[in-house]
């Protein structure tokens, strides 16, 4: 039979429960960087869907690319817009859809 005396006793369950709060104590800190991330994606989503004009279209690179940043994601697929005249009509159906809920 393991004869510990009361010294190493209290000191391994002082440092069992060390270690218990340092990981709350981290897993604290990871939460909290993702609630702010979440809160700052919230935010942008809400700052492009409160815009009232051309630039609420539906091509708006500029709030995914800010997602991207808040979650660190890179952006490696930099592909060209579609041709012109499949923007125009695409905004074209845009417009549409948009006026048809308000009318």
């Amino acid at each position: 039979m393991l004869n510990l005396s009361e010294a190493t006793i209290v000191v391994f369950i002082v440092c069992f429960f060390c270690m218990i709060l340092l990981t709350l104590g981290v897993v604290m800190i990871i939460l909290e960087n993702e609630q702010g991330k979440v809160k700052r994606i919230k935010t942008l989503i809400q700052e492009w869907d409160n815009k009232r004009g051309h630039d609420k279209c539906w091509y708006y690179p500029e709030i995914f690319e800010d997602i991207a940043k808040v979650v660190n994601v890179p952006l490696i697929n930099n592909q060209p817009c579609v041709p012109r005249t499949d923007f125009r009509n695409n905004c074209q159906i845009f417009e549409a859809g948009i006026y048809s809920k308000n009318d």
